[in-house]
């Protein structure tokens, strides 16, 4: 008895194609609701001033590529569920402009930290440079240096030993966190080396005798904390977009050969 004829079987990859038009959906959702929660979280960032108006640019930098985001997403599911090749080629330029925005915040706020620094640098290293003469005390520029290493909790610029290069050429007596076990050393007279190293040798990890770290990072603390949210973010975004972009890709590509 000869066999039963089969029907046609329909084409093996339409199931794969479905299943992958699917997720390219479910990726753009994600990109939707990414986009706008990121964009609460940047505007209530920017109420409250957080990190300091050094970081204003940056939030809102990340605010335009957070709103690119949704647009995007909105529109690949709208050319996914559509079928529509415009809307597609669209949503393509859309994600690679969001992409180089969200690179741009990166290397933007990671710029603008250092040139920061600097100059905060520069500026405590010319306070130190006059420190203890005429234009020093004229000027506040002590008191002004003394009262940021006291409330800082810093001494010099990256490290106490910057003082030994300056014409005060002595540990002030700012740079002590417990004045009376401090001063003791920093006023008597012997060489700089050594009053730093009896002040080392003095502090200990729940009594801190002498401040023996530097103000930059102290005195742009505040941006920095902006900084290690933002950036992480931006990268762990951008990186959401370029795994979409690649599937998409792959799902307009499959598309076509199997429409040949």
């Amino acid at each position: 008895m000869p066999p039963t004829p089969q029907p046609p079987t329909p084409y093996a990859g339409t199931k794969r194609l479905q299943h992958l038009r699917n997720a390219c959906i479910v990726l753009c959702f994600l990109n939707v609701l990414t986009g706008l929660v990121s964009s609460g979280f940047t505007v209530a960032a920017l109420v409250q001033k957080f990190g300091g108006e050094q970081v204003t640019n940056s939030l809102y930098l990340m605010l335009v590529a957070n709103l690119g985001l949704t647009a995007a997403g909105v529109l690949g599911i709208a050319g996914l569920r559509n079928g529509s090749s415009k809307l597609l080629t669209a949503w393509f330029i859309l994600m690679v402009i969001v992409a180089l925005l969200y690179v741009g915040t990166v290397v933007y706020t990671h710029l603008n930290l250092t040139e920061l620094r600097i100059k905060v640098a520069k500026a405590i290293k010319n306070f130190m440079m006059m420190y203890g003469s005429y234009l020093g005390r004229y000027h506040n520029g002590d008191a002004t240096l003394d009262e940021m290493q006291k409330n800082r909790g810093c001494c010099g610029v990256q490290s106490p030993l910057e003082w030994k290069t300056t014409k005060y050429a002595k540990i002030p007596d700012s740079c002590c966190a417990v004045s009376k076990d401090c001063n003791i050393v920093t006023r008597r007279n012997i060489s700089f080396q050594a009053a730093y190293t009896i002040l080392v040798s003095l502090n200990q990890p729940m009594r801190p005798v002498f401040h023996d770290c530097g103000c930059v990072g102290p005195m742009t603390a505040l941006p920095q904390s902006a900084n290690d949210v933002i950036i992480p973010s931006s990268l762990a975004i951008s990186s959401l977009c370029a795994f979409t972009y690649v599937l998409m890709a792959v799902y307009c590509c499959v598309l076509h050969y199997a429409s040949l």
